[in-house]
C-alpha cells in the first residue's frame, strides 16, 4: 500500500498475523467483544533505528 505524509511517500507492507476469535472478554458500550489469541508466538524483530531529535542522534533500543 503507497501512502504519503507530509509530502513524504513510503509504502506500508502490514504484518498479517493468524488469530483465533475467542471468549467474550466484557462488554464495551453495552456490546460484548470477544478476546483474539494469536496462533504462533511471535517475536519482535530488534529495531536498531537512529532518530534524531533537535539535532540529536540516538537509536530506540
Amino acid at each position: 500500500m503507497k501512502l504519503s505524509f507530509h509530502g513524504a511517500s513510503y509504502e506500508y507492507h502490514p504484518s498479517e498475523i493468524k488469530v483465533t476469535e475467542g471468549e467474550v472478554g466484557g462488554r464495551y458500550r453495552g456490546l460484548p467483544w470477544k478476546v483474539h489469541r494469536s496462533k504462533q508466538q511471535y517475536k519482535r524483530k530488534p529495531s536498531s533505528v537512529e532518530f534524531v531529535y533537535r539535532g540529536v542522534h540516538y537509536k530506540k533500543q
